[in-house]
């Protein structure tokens, strides 16, 4: 078709070059120019080509138009595809995880994309590249991980990503901190509950902590003696005793149930509330001394399966 249309155009600008050339136009070769000489007519008939040609080639390009590209980054686009996350590497929705730490892996619908996420009440992080994320020192309780997904264009997910876990890695009768992970800035003060984890017939207890007093000064202890005290779970009158030192970093904490029905308790619960100050920057950690012991009504000494340590991280 192209060649049918191009023979034809050239054909006729080969009339209208003879024509041209022609006496009647008064374009006429030079005297003694030989037939092998460059001529107007050859020179005229040559840019009336090339004139066609780039006409027709443009012509082309109009009629034909633009091909259309398809831009699923693009909400006017009819392919677009939203923003979304695929997991390589999490714990499936509602699994009971057995470990204190958990990591996240994922990868996004397309590349080139920024992420932003958060575990459970804390802020979104800065959008970036990072498409990994471990967590240490998770709590026992439920915890829910969340991230949104964001193009280069700026078009972000509608609605964050999320998944719900718990934590149950500590296998009672147990001593541990809560929260277990504390991150403060140098100067503030933040507070741990010390917590009786799955306990049965559990009437006295006395706890032991030790801390770097380089680190950190206790501020402040309550002893439960309300409802927030584990030993409060059968009414009964809770009788609470403490004593620091922050010289030696030590803290001593005694506390136990008279009159309740029955006299020992059983589960999950806090004891006591403890409030530090924190001195300079570092990583150290709170820890239950050995002396540590929890005892029966029958004054029976309860053997502790672990006792979990706090980390303190102080920015």
């Amino acid at each position: 078709m192209v060649i049918w249309f191009r023979s034809i155009i050239f054909g006729s600008f080969d009339v209208i070059c003879s024509l041209a050339t022609s006496r009647d136009f008064g374009i006429v070769a030079p005297y003694g120019a030989g037939r092998s000489g460059t001529t107007p007519h050859r020179v005229l008939r040559t840019i009336l080509q090339l004139f066609v040609l780039i006409l027709f080639l443009s012509s082309c390009s109009i009629l034909e138009g633009p091909e259309e590209i398809s831009n699923p980054m693009d909400p006017n686009d009819p392919d677009f595809a939203p923003p979304t996350v695929t997991f390589l590497q999490a714990p499936v929705e509602g699994e009971i995880v057995d470990t204190s730490y958990v990591t996240f892996e994922w990868e996004g619908n397309q590349p080139s994309m920024n992420f932003s996420y958060k575990m459970d009440n804390n802020d979104w992080t800065e959008w970036s590249t990072e498409k990994s994320v471990e967590f240490n020192y998770l709590d026992e309780s439920s915890h829910s991980f969340e991230i949104k997904s964001r193009y280069f264009n700026g078009v972000e997910s509608d609605m964050p990503q999320r998944i719900l876990f718990s934590v149950d890695d500590v296998q009672g009768p147990a001593l541990i901190f809560f929260p277990r992970l504390s991150i403060v800035t140098s100067g503030l003060m933040f507070s741990v509950e010390i917590m009786a984890e799955d306990v049965a017939n559990l009437a006295g207890a006395k706890v032991v902590v030790n801390f770097n007093p380089s680190y950190l000064q206790v501020q402040e202890i309550i002893v439960y003696a309300d409802d927030r005290s584990i030993f409060k779970t059968n009414g009964g009158t809770v009788i609470p005793f403490y004593e620091y030192n922050n010289s030696e970093g030590s803290l001593k904490i005694e506390s136990g149930v008279a009159t309740g029905d029955p006299p020992g308790v059983d589960g999950t619960g806090a004891i006591a509330f403890v409030m530090f100050q924190t001195t300079s920057r570092g990583t150290t950690e709170i820890v239950f001394n050995t002396s540590s012991e929890m005892r029966t009504p029958d004054n029976e000494s309860i053997l502790l399966s672990e006792i979990v340590e706090g980390v303190v991280i102080i920015e």
